[in-house]
């Protein structure tokens, strides 16, 4: 997708109409290209794509008569198999939850961290050695270039990465960068947003990254050779990092 849904919540009706020709064109075709992905993701099946098929809708999953037939069979044989059998006693447990007055009143318990569970997180701070700026060049709308001196702060996150030394600093070094990510006002009004998990590499275009990277291309190369090439456990490979 080459806008985003930030994109197309500002684009309107009046502001298309008070768009140059020009710019309208550019924006026209980004259109047609989000359109056109749009209709080929909502044409894949399990039978053209790679999902399953428990993800299609019920009028679209494909079935032979044989198929149904057999199900129907089964369906008719267990509940005439339901009808003859007596239900099961209730157990012991059941029975005393039931006569329990106060689960009556105890709420379900809900899905994530309890209330007043333990937190785990991160207990080794490391100090940030790198800064970088992500600023938006061109705006989604109108194909306008931005200038950077007008951009606004909206996100930030952070990566750790090893490099390898040099004459001068021999050895690894680690890495923290802090990645902030800038948003930029259009002469038009037009809001556009440097997304770092949509963004590509100019040598590939075709290919981009889909989330955010914690971990630097370096540290994520050397877990993948530590543990397929050195076949060690990833308890191992924790123990080389912390001991190292």
């Amino acid at each position: 997708m080459q806008l985003s849904n930030q994109d197309l919540s500002q684009i309107d009706e009046d502001e298309l109409l008070n768009l140059p020709e020009e710019e309208l064109r550019y924006l026209s075709i980004k259109l047609l290209n989000d359109l056109k992905e749009a209709r080929e993701r909502l044409s894949q099946n399990s039978r053209n794509s790679s999902r399953p098929p428990s993800s299609e809708a019920p009028w679209d999953k494909a079935a032979t008569d044989n198929t149904n037939d057999q199900e129907q069979t089964e369906i008719d044989k267990s509940a005439e198999t339901e009808d003859t059998v007596t239900p099961p006693s209730p157990s012991k447990k059941d029975q005393q939850q039931s006569a329990d007055p106060n689960n009556e009143h105890q709420e379900p318990r809900k899905p994530g961290k309890q209330p007043g569970a333990q937190g785990f997180g991160r207990t080794q701070k490391l100090a940030i050695t790198h800064y970088q700026d992500h600023y938006p060049e061109i705006c989604a709308c109108c194909h306008q270039t931005l200038e950077p001196r007008h951009a606004i702060a909206y996100a930030a996150y952070e990566t750790i990465n090893v490099e390898w030394g040099d004459v001068e600093h021999p050895g690894i070094l680690v890495t923290h960068t802090k990645h902030t990510l800038y948003e930029v006002v259009c002469a038009n009004g037009h809001i556009t947003r440097k997304e770092v998990s949509r963004s590509s590499h100019a040598q590939l275009p075709g290919i981009s990254r889909t989330e955010w990277r914690l971990v630097g291309p370096g540290l994520a190369a050397m877990i993948v050779c530590l543990a397929y090439r050195m076949r060690l456990s990833r308890e191992r490979i924790q123990e080389f990092y912390m001991t190292g």
